[in-house]
C-alpha cells in the first residue's frame, strides 16, 4: 500500500527533533536517525482465477515481500484480474480485505476470483475471527499499532465493504475456514448471493441479513394423547351400534330415548 492512499497511515520513521524549535540537536543513539527496515510478509499470496468451473484455474503467486509492496501487488493484482473477467466489484471493497490479511499475519492467503468475476473468495489460515458479527460494526477493530503502519485501523473495513455490496444488490460473508483462519466471500453475482444468505444457517455472519429457516423441536410432531371418550378407530361396527335400536317403522334411533318413550306410553 502506497504512503500516498493513506496519509494518515504510520510511515514507521523515527519522530523529528525539536531543532527547528530550540536550535539545538537533540543527540540520539546510533542508528535511530535511520528508519528501520521494513518487515516482510512471510507466506506468497495465490490468486486462483476461474475462467469457467469446468477447469482449473490459472493461479498467479504474488512473492513474499515488504509489506506495503505486498498489500499493493497483491490489491491491484486481484482488481486487475476480475476486470479482465467482466467482473465489477469496487476497488475499494478488494483492497479492504486484503489488507485485513494483515490480522491474519498473511497466512497462506488465497484469493478465488469467480463467477465471471463477479464473485471474489479471500481465505487465510490466520487465528480467525471469534465475533464475527461485530466484524461489521465501525469501531471494532483488532489492529494493534503496527498494524497501523500500515492500514487504517479504524475498525471500518468491513462496514464500509457491507455498505457497498447491499447498495449494489451485492452479499458478504465471514465464515471459518477449513482447519484455521478465515473466509471472506463477497460477490454481486446473483445466485452466488442467494447461496452466500444460506452460508449463515452453518455459522458465517452474512450482509444483509436473512431470517433463517426454524425448524421444530424434537417432539413436536409426537402423537398427541387420545381422549378418554373419544371412539378408537377400527371399533367393530356392531359395538359401535349397540346403542341404537331399530323401530317397527325401520328407522334407527338412540336406545335410551326409545325406552323412555316407550314406558310414558
Amino acid at each position: 500500500m502506497s504512503d500516498d492512499f493513506y496519509t494518515m497511515v504510520d510511515s514507521g520513521d523515527p519522530a523529528p527533533d525539536n531543532e527547528h524549535i530550540t536550535g539545538v540537536r537533540e543527540e540520539r543513539a546510533e542508528g535511530e536517525q535511520t528508519t528501520t527496515q521494513a518487515p516482510k510478509a512471510m507466506y506468497a499470496a495465490r490468486i486462483a482465477v476461474y475462467d469457467d468451473m469446468l477447469s482449473t484455474p490459472r493461479v498467479i503467486v504474488i512473492d513474499p515481500q515488504d509489506v506495503r509492496t505486498y498489500l499493493e501487488e497483491t490489491t491491484n493484482t486481484v482488481y486487475q484480474c476480475m476486470k479482465e473477467q467482466g467482473g465489477h466489484i469496487s476497488l475499494m471493497v478488494i483492497r479492504e480485505i486484503v489488507e485485513n490479511f494483515i490480522h491474519a499475519h498473511f497466512a497462506e492467503p488465497i484469493i478465488s476470483i469467480l463467477d465471471g468475476g463477479d464473485t471474489i473468495r479471500f481465505a487465510d489460515q490466520g487465528p480467525g475471527i471469534d465475533d464475527k458479527e461485530r466484524a461489521f460494526d465501525f469501531g471494532v477493530t483488532s489492529a494493534n499499532s503496527k498494524m497501523k503502519r500500515y492500514i487504517r485501523g479504524t475498525g471500518a473495513g468491513f462496514p464500509m465493504v457491507q455498505e457497498y455490496l447491499e447498495n449494489a444488490g451485492g452479499a458478504v460473508s465471514i465464515e471459518d475456514n477449513m482447519g484455521n483462519g478465515t473466509v471472506v466471500t463477497v460477490s454481486l453475482n446473483p445466485k452466488r448471493v442467494q447461496e452466500i444468505e444460506r452460508a449463515g444457517g452453518r455459522g458465517a455472519a452474512v450482509r444483509p441479513e436473512t431470517e433463517q429457516p426454524t425448524y421444530p423441536l424434537p417432539g413436536a410432531f409426537a402423537q398427541q394423547p387420545v381422549a378418554a371418550d373419544a371412539a378408537p378407530r377400527g371399533t367393530d361396527a356392531a359395538a359401535r351400534n349397540a346403542s341404537h335400536t331399530r323401530t317397527p317403522g325401520g328407522i334407527y334411533v338412540d336406545a335410551a330415548k326409545h325406552a323412555r318413550g316407550h314406558a310414558a306410553g
